[in-house]
């Protein structure tokens, strides 16, 4: 399910440059688990950008090795606090989220498969969503999206908060729907499924792409600073 994207932050009562140096630890932000996990998450986001110009077989198979090294990079990540208040800088647009489940889901077919999401925080609850394959994908892509996006062109401080942000929805959303696509891929790797590519739902997918944000402002210089 997207969730709307918010773009500011509010500061905490402090001003950026009066922070102490304990408030915001650039030996965290540059860490080799940090790094690990940029690399491979940034990696995962380019497979499902590109799922359509992708068999199905070697988007499960792909896909399915990724997904693990994300959770265990994800899994490896350092204890440290946030700096502001509020939510972190947001990427990517309620039309790329669809834009993205569309395209998975033509490429699965009949392997789109709907699975149980339970909460991680009331595990015993009756409280359990039911999503396709695609849904968990656009989910765990809007995620990794926004934190790659905000890491590799944003400050020490959006840096820190992203990954923040990152890993506590890793903890409590993504983290689910990660392990319900793996445990669905590996039945179909190692089982007997015919993974032949079929006709798509959805033909329209493959005329337009998700925005390109940061070369467009790139390009036309107008980032901010």
């Amino acid at each position: 399910m997207y969730r709307f994207a918010t773009t500011q932050t509010s500061k905490k009562t402090i001003m950026l440059e009066e922070l102490d140096h304990n408030d915001l630890d650039s030996d965290v932000i540059y860490s080799h688990s940090v790094l690990e996990f940029v690399t491979v998450a940034n990696e995962l986001c380019k497979l499902v950008e590109h799922v359509s110009s992708l068999t199905k077989r070697d988007f499960i198979d792909k896909s399915h090795k990724l997904l693990a090294f994300v959770y265990l990079k994800a899994s490896m990540l350092p204890n440290f606090e946030n700096v502001y208040e509020g939510s972190a800088e947001k990427f990517v647009a309620e039309h790329d989220w669809e834009w993205i489940r569309a395209a998975v889901e033509n490429k699965l077919v009949t392997h789109n498969k709907f699975v149980d999401i339970s909460d991680p925080i009331y595990p015993e609850s009756d409280n359990v969503t039911s999503l396709s394959l695609a849904e968990c994908f656009a989910d765990i892509y809007q995620d990794l999206k926004d934190f790659t996006t905000a890491y590799n062109v944003g400050t020490l401080e959006s840096m820190n908060d992203s990954l923040w942000e990152c890993k506590e929805s890793f903890q409590n959303y993504w983290g689910e729907r990660l392990l319900a696509v793996s445990r669905e891929f590996h039945l179909i790797n190692y089982g007997v499924a015919d993974l032949a590519d079929e006709m798509p739902t959805n033909r329209e997918v493959d005329s337009f792409q998700p925005d390109n944000w940061f070369t467009k402002e790139i390009l036309s210089g107008d980032t901010d600073e």
